[in-house]
């Protein structure tokens, strides 16, 4: 991880593991980092030449890196500025794939849009192969009497009216039913069965006299 922040007319870089940081001034690229790898490591101590190093088969290791101990060695680099320095910060997906020529071709190329810059170097490491990720950042200091880019804010967002909602005040209007005329009640069964009983005895009763007579 690189990382870079202005401070009163200096870059403070703060550096762990194989990304770099590099300074375009008078029209020349330097890198500003160490690489953390074991082939840097190699180059550094003479052991291995920068040529040597690009096609080696563990250039990919890395000596150190955030998260794998509890503490870690953090490089920290302060450049006092000049009016048109130009840093570039970049993962080994850039520089892996375009050579250092390449990058300040590029760079000088499209300097009046950084942006443009950005892509142009992405576009050429995908066309070099690739083979890992590509982060590309670059800023630069411009003199006291260039306009500088600022960042427009947002429009604010129109306030939505409240929706009418109910509350514990609004209550929901009922529909009241009005209940149907119900017919006279029907006696229970008990009471038919007795008046049949009494019928029938009364028929019976009858019946008995006549038959007597």
């Amino acid at each position: 991880m690189t990382v870079a922040l202005l401070d009163d007319g200096r870059v403070r870089i703060g550096h762990v593991g194989d990304s770099r940081a590099y300074l375009i001034r008078d029209g020349e690229l330097s890198q500003l980092t160490d690489d953390h790898s074991l082939v840097g490591e190699l180059v550094r101590s003479g052991k291995l030449t920068p040529e040597d190093a690009e096609t080696h088969p563990q250039r990919s290791v890395i000596t150190r890196a955030l998260g794998t101990d509890p503490d870690v060695d953090v490089d920290t680099i302060t450049i006092e500025t000049r009016s048109g320095d130009l840093f570039l910060l970049c993962s080994d997906g850039l520089y892996s794939m375009v050579g250092n020529d390449r990058i300040l071709e590029l760079v000088e190329r499209n300097r009046r849009d950084l942006d443009a810059a950005a892509k142009a170097l992405i576009a050429a490491a995908n066309k070099g192969g690739g083979d890992d990720n590509i982060t590309v950042v670059a800023f630069e200091i411009a003199s006291p009497e260039d306009e500088t880019a600022t960042l427009e804010e947002a429009p604010a967002e129109p306030v939505r009216e409240e929706e009418e909602t109910l509350t514990e005040a609004d209550q929901v209007p009922t529909v009241t039913v009005t209940p149907e005329e119900t017919a006279d009640p029907k006696p229970p069964r008990i009471v038919l069965a007795l008046l049949a009983v009494l019928v029938l005895a009364a028929a019976a009763s009858i019946v008995l006299y006549l038959l007597v007579r």
